[in-house]
């Protein structure tokens, strides 16, 4: 299976209009982020976070940039519910239209990232989780990578945590292409193509701990089917 080309905001906004599957609205098919895998990749998330700190994910303060209107967010929205965190949705106004909140504790925020909010500026400095699921990709075809992810970091608390989950590294892919078909290493010329690759990847992490936070890579669960080229990226305040 290969990966699916990069749409953009406006893109996954039409998705969020046609009348199809949860995980086709965010790009993908229905088997590689079926209700079941999703399940899979919220708990999965929720226990790497839950790793960082001190006490388990509840009674927080989180904020999902991006959030898109799968699986996934039906999941991360049950659990915030009842773990009592408040749960901020960010994405456009037609992905947001496909998602039921059925609590006062999650709110939408219509709009595209970054942007000026009201909602968001009673934010700064009191999320303890921001959440950058299969987003970053994206954004690289269209804005500076690193001033997006410095912009969020406003928002943190003094103990917060950034979770850039899903990421699509292209130098995975190649590698895991050249074990498949037996051949001999050779480092791959991938720089420039509009995917992120180890290099950019890595510039991310020396970039951030440069800045004085610690920043882990760590694998995708086995049972998603792109395990072999995504992993995820957390970056945590000292």
């Amino acid at each position: 299976m290969t990966e699916k080309n990069y749409i953009n905001f406006s893109d996954f906004a039409e998705l969020a209009k046609l009348d199809i599957k949860p995980s086709q609205k965010i790009g993908f098919d229905e088997d590689t982020r079926s209700s079941d895998i999703d399940l899979i990749l919220v708990n999965d998330m929720i226990d790497k976070v839950n790793y960082f700190l001190e006490s388990s994910l509840c009674n927080a303060n989180i904020l999902d940039i991006g959030c898109g209107c799968s699986y996934f967010t039906n999941f991360l929205i049950d659990h915030s519910v009842s773990k009592h965190n408040n749960l901020f949705l960010l994405d456009s106004e037609e992905v947001l239209m496909n998602i039921n909140t059925p609590s006062n504790n999650v709110t939408k925020i219509p709009g595209k990232f970054p942007m000026s909010n009201t909602l968001l500026n009673n934010l700064v400095g009191k999320v303890d989780l921001i959440i950058l699921n299969s987003v970053i990709h994206h954004v690289l075809l269209e804005n500076n990578l690193f001033n997006f992810i410095v912009s969020t970091i406003k928002y943190l608390d003094s103990f917060g945590i950034i979770y850039i989950g899903d990421l699509p590294n292209a130098s995975m892919q190649n590698r895991q292409l050249d074990n498949y078909q037996e051949t001999d290493y050779k480092r791959h010329s991938i720089q420039g193509d509009g995917r992120l690759n180890d290099s950019i990847i890595l510039s991310l992490v020396s970039y951030f701990r440069g800045f004085g936070f610690n920043v882990y890579l760590m694998p995708k669960p086995q049972p998603y089917k792109f395990s072999h080229s995504r992993e995820d990226l957390i970056i945590t305040k000292i």
